[in-house]
């Protein structure tokens, strides 16, 4: 690849960033109503809540949309890669995008 042009990925960027702004703003939305804004939820620690009420559960579901986005992220570094905008790419910036996933899997797994 090292001798081919950069790919062109104007358009593609554009779509991708306005996904991930609305679904970052749908995901505000949904952990917000599932207990941050009704005040089931303090920003406070508290005991995970185990039961089956609806905005437990609303909360849960949020929470594992919120894991499967660490993935659509990785997006961005392919971008880079496929732009040839190596100077984008550092060490903190990949292994972030690769920490992520197996540390927010872990929290939902286990503290949902």
């Amino acid at each position: 690849m090292e001798n081919r042009k950069p790919f062109q990925l104007k358009n593609t960027m554009i779509a991708y960033n306005m996904f991930q702004v609305i679904f970052s703003a749908w995901l505000f939305y949904q952990i917000g109503m599932g207990g941050w804004f009704t005040g089931e939820y303090s920003f406070r620690c508290q005991p995970v809540d185990y039961s089956n009420k609806p905005s437990t559960v609303r909360m849960l579901h949020a929470s594992w949309w919120y894991f499967f986005s660490k993935f659509t992220e990785f997006f961005d570094t392919i971008f880079f890669v496929l732009r040839k905008k190596n100077d984008h790419i550092s060490t903190l910036h990949v292994i972030h995008h690769g920490i992520m996933p197996m540390s927010v899997w872990f929290g939902v797994k286990y503290c949902p």
